[in-house]
């Protein structure tokens, strides 16, 4: 695999479209195998648990999970990488390194949700569950389309939790010490439907459900305001790469919506998204694939350039009242030091690290209060859990169908592309065969104009030898 791809990333180039950190999606021939499920991962401690400060802002985490799943939309993962076994996890980054690892498990995928500067994920979401940490402590689980559960189902999933925890760390350490590569065009159109999938099924739960509804009110403006520039920079490069792909109708789509956003969020104009996809990459070494990438240069953001969010500041109301923030280091190493393993200087990671844990322990409340353990413990009435459970059925029911809905139609689109492509082969070996039908035929008539020439030139010179061979008189008659 790294052999086929390093031709691709050893002449890629930096083109202002693409995200920082991106590689361009290649066509290459990759299995995908999916990841253990949660009960084959690793054995682990099950995470503590912590208490959300309000109903509310328990949907702190899967608010900004889903602000960031827009954020990426439609545009490819950043790059992809072997984390052994054939299984190829794949990375979103922003550039303010907040990150996003998809892992395709049995049933469906799996997103990991990564801060600034921090190892373990803020965020996990699968097919059935999501969970959402605060420094290791599991504050609130959700179903799969976003309903925040009873404090007794957070109890119940915990042991699971801790698994996520271990493993997330596994993910996130591998996405920045691994070999990087560009995903496969196959492998990513598979998941287009099924990412889309959930961003919608997000969205819908946002709309009905009251208290999330009122906490994305208050911050979720703020949010797709400092994201914007970026939102736009990925759609333009879906558009690209969607028409490296060939896929005309959703270039269309991802231009247009990269021109709305730009217009509703004052960001300067779109660069247009023609030209071939290629994405940031270094030289590729002479083991094949492309070498990690550091995250930490120079900042993208310089004044002037566009489709990039300015330098992210505090967000309004989200860090108010914020404890005092601890000044040990974060146990991940890639904000530790003055320099990457490459040499170059990296980016100052303090404010967005900082940020980060002031938004986690604002959403918190340390300790639990008394009694508050044996509350989450204590089951739901009957009737309850009836109806809990039916409408967390009828969402995995819904958000099944979509997902089915998304993998036929990547089905139909895949069998159409490979139709077109059959039909494009068949008419240029048609051609081909034209064209050799046509070369055979033009040797074959200067071939005979050569022999009717041949033969004239025999038959003149035939002609002037008898000629000379026949005596005459002076009369012209031949002589008796």
């Amino acid at each position: 695999m790294a052999a086929a791809l390093a031709a691709c990333h050893r002449t890629a180039q930096a083109p202002s479209v693409a995200p920082l950190g991106a590689l361009a999606p290649v066509s290459a021939n990759v299995p995908l195998i999916p990841a253990p499920p949660v009960a084959d991962l690793p054995a682990a401690p099950p995470a503590p648990i912590a208490q959300p400060v309000s109903q509310e802002s328990a949907y702190a985490f899967a608010d900004r999970a889903a602000a960031l799943a827009n954020v990426f939309g439609d545009a490819p993962p950043d790059y992809t990488y072997d984390f052994g076994g054939g299984v190829r996890p794949e990375v979103w980054r922003t550039s303010d390194n907040y990150q996003c690892v998809l892992e395709q498990i049995p049933g469906g995928y799996q997103y990991y949700y990564y801060e600034p500067g921090s190892d373990q994920p803020f965020y996990v979401q699968g097919p059935d569950y999501g969970y959402g940490f605060s420094d290791g402590a599991l504050v609130a689980v959700y179903d799969a389309a976003g309903q925040e559960l009873s404090p007794y189902a957070v109890g119940q999933r915990a042991a699971w939790a801790g698994r996520y925890l271990e493993h997330g760390r596994a993910l996130y350490r591998a996405s920045l010490n691994a070999a990087r590569e560009g995903v496969a065009q196959a492998s990513w159109a598979a998941q287009q439907g099924a990412v889309a999938a959930q961003r919608r099924a997000w969205a819908q739960e946002q709309q009905s459900n009251g208290a999330w509804q009122a906490y994305h009110a208050q911050y979720g403006p703020q949010e797709a305001a400092h994201w914007a520039g970026e939102q736009v920079q990925r759609l333009v490069w879906a558009a690209r790469v969607d028409q490296q792909m060939h896929d005309p109708g959703r270039a269309s789509r991802d231009w247009a919506r990269a021109q709305a956003d730009a217009r509703l969020y004052r960001q300067p104009p779109p660069q247009s998204y023609g030209g071939p996809a290629q994405g940031y990459g270094a030289p590729a070494p002479a083991s094949g694939a492309t070498a990690p990438t550091p995250y930490y240069g120079p900042p993208p953001n310089a004044p002037g350039q566009q489709g990039v969010p300015a330098r992210r500041g505090r967000l309004p109301g989200v860090y108010a009242n914020a404890p005092q923030v601890s000044s040990h280091a974060p146990r991940s190493g890639p904000t530790s030091g003055p320099s990457n393993h490459n040499g170059a200087p990296r980016r100052p990671q303090q404010q967005p690290v900082v940020e980060a844990r002031q938004w986690r322990q604002a959403h918190l409340m340390t300790p639990p209060p008394a009694g508050w353990r044996a509350q989450q413990q204590a089951p739901q009435g009957p009737a309850q859990q009836r109806l809990a459970a039916e409408a967390a059925a009828q969402r995995r029911a819904q958000l099944a169908a979509e997902q089915l809905q998304a993998r036929q139609q990547a089905a139909a689109l895949a069998q159409q592309r490979a139709a077109q492509r059959e039909a494009a082969l068949l008419a240029e070996q048609r051609a081909q065969q034209q064209s050799l039908a046509a070369e055979a035929a033009a040797r074959r008539q200067a071939q005979v104009a050569f022999q009717q020439r041949l033969e004239a030139a025999r038959a003149a010179a035939r002609q002037r030898a008898a000629i000379v061979r026949t005596p005459q008189t002076t009369t012209g008659q031949p002589l008796r």
